[in-house]
């Protein structure tokens, strides 16, 4: 399974000037990772962490797509206070997260659900 960033400077620099939107961009990025890891043999599942707008639409593309999603929001008692950014409870959580999917012989199709 592959964990990391699938949005990094890696990504296909066509891609990162196709659009002005940030999430449509961001979907035309993991479009190109979902082939490359999968061509290497590798799993993606992608860990959406956040329920704001953008994050939702990266979530629905993902499901729509067929690419394994998890939904997890990081409770706030788990963040920075004053500025919203994980803190080493909401970092132990994802990681811990993360470590049960890489561990688990499918990934799956969404662990988290809107519906």
């Amino acid at each position: 399974m592959f964990v990391g960033n699938v949005f990094g400077a890696a990504c296909a620099p066509d891609y990162q000037r196709v659009a002005h939107d940030p999430v449509i961009a961001d979907q035309n990025r993991l479009r190109v990772n979902v082939k490359t890891i999968a061509a290497r043999g590798a799993r993606l599942a992608v860990l959406v962490l956040s329920t704001q707008p953008e994050s939702l639409r990266t979530y629905r593309f993902c499901r729509e797509q067929g690419i394994p999603a998890v939904l997890f929001d990081v409770p706030p008692d788990m963040r920075l206070a004053d500025e919203g950014h994980f803190g080493a409870a909401g970092n132990a959580a994802v990681a811990a997260l993360a470590g049960r999917l890489a561990a688990e012989p499918e990934t799956p199709r969404a662990a988290g659900t809107l519906e």
